[in-house]
């Protein structure tokens, strides 16, 4: 399994500001998932969230082009993502954007998770948790990934971007939903949350990944985020068993990896996770790059427009 976090509207590799190269982007974490696919065709890919903001390719199919495609999904559909977990950032732009890219996130078949974030009616906002089957050394292997939100949402955000939604405690969810997965038929329980783990820096309780995987039995191994760290943790769960936690980097080349080993007859034994890295002059994904084509030159133009325009106006000013 391959995860992504923190993604902030990168395709390209290519940092906006400066126009220069950057280490970036989903197109280069294509080449590394197609390199990986071509060994293991069962590996799974998903994001933990923060993905459709950051960039002005981003901002531009949020607020200007919102009849198109949303350029995110669609390459994320590409790639063959499985499950893309909501993050704060998700509800940068109110309901009526997120629910329209959610609504492209199923058209690409990528199934929307987070099981702590709940409608007025306390039903489930978007899914909390998928099952996925595999058949390895010819038995039937089910991986279950359970979606989090970081429940401070409301402490940043407008409360007309999330009208109508509240956000439950991380662990107190996790400690509701994993024993559900389970039930379910998952031999292997992956957390796919966007919190990071606590420190004493955090003002509010925004962080709680370790919490989770100290706090709750079941869960084999958890990818997190928002934090931005780049770093891998281990912590002990109530059962003393060791839960590795694996956090990406919003940039740097920086996303995570987690093998499910599984014996020869077909047993699950356990995960090995950890970060992957990819050097500056990795390739970026030539299919990938050519199907956002359209969408970065409209992003361009467009701000290459409001560029035009903010110089004409300061010199109309001068004048």
């Amino acid at each position: 399994m391959i995860g992504t976090s923190d993604v902030h509207g990168a395709i390209f590799p290519l940092d906006y500001n400066t126009g220069f190269e950057a280490n970036v982007g989903l197109a280069k974490v294509s080449t590394y998932v197609k390199s990986v696919r071509a060994a293991n065709p069962n590996t799974m890919l998903i994001d933990n969230g923060d993905t459709i903001q950051g960039t002005p390719l981003s901002y531009y199919y949020d607020m200007i082009d919102q009849k198109s495609e949303y350029p995110m999904l669609k390459i994320m559909g590409a790639m063959g993502y499985v499950t893309w977990t909501l993050g704060n950032h998700e509800f940068n732009y109110g309901l009526a954007t997120l629910n329209r890219v959610i609504g492209d996130a199923a058209k690409e078949k990528i199934e929307v998770l987070s099981a702590n974030t709940y409608n007025a009616d306390s039903t489930n906002f978007v899914k909390p948790f998928i099952i996925k089957a595999f058949i390895v050394n010819g038995k039937t292997i089910k991986v279950g990934i359970l979606g989090l939100t970081t429940k401070c949402i409301p402490s940043w955000e407008d409360p007309v971007h999330y009208e109508g939604l509240h956000f439950n405690d991380l662990v107190d969810e996790a400690k509701k939903w994993v024993p559900i997965v389970r039930d379910a038929g998952a031999d292997v329980v992956i957390v796919s949350a966007h919190t990071g783990t606590s420190s004493l820096s955090d003002t509010i309780p925004e962080n709680q990944a370790d919490l989770i995987a100290k706090q709750v039995s079941g869960i084999d191994a958890i990818l997190c985020g928002h934090a931005h760290t780049g770093k891998t943790y281990s912590f002990i769960n109530p059962d003393g068993k060791v839960v590795p936690v694996v956090e990406p980097k919003n940039g740097d080349g920086i996303f995570s990896q987690i093998d499910i080993n599984i014996d020869a007859a077909g047993n699950f034994i356990g995960v090995n996770a950890y970060n992957v890295t990819l050097t500056a002059t990795a390739v970026a994904d030539p299919d990938i790059l050519a199907l956002a084509k359209p969408y970065q030159d409209a992003t361009l133009a467009y701000t290459k427009d409001r560029k035009s325009t903010r110089l004409n106006s300061s010199h109309n000013h001068d004048l």
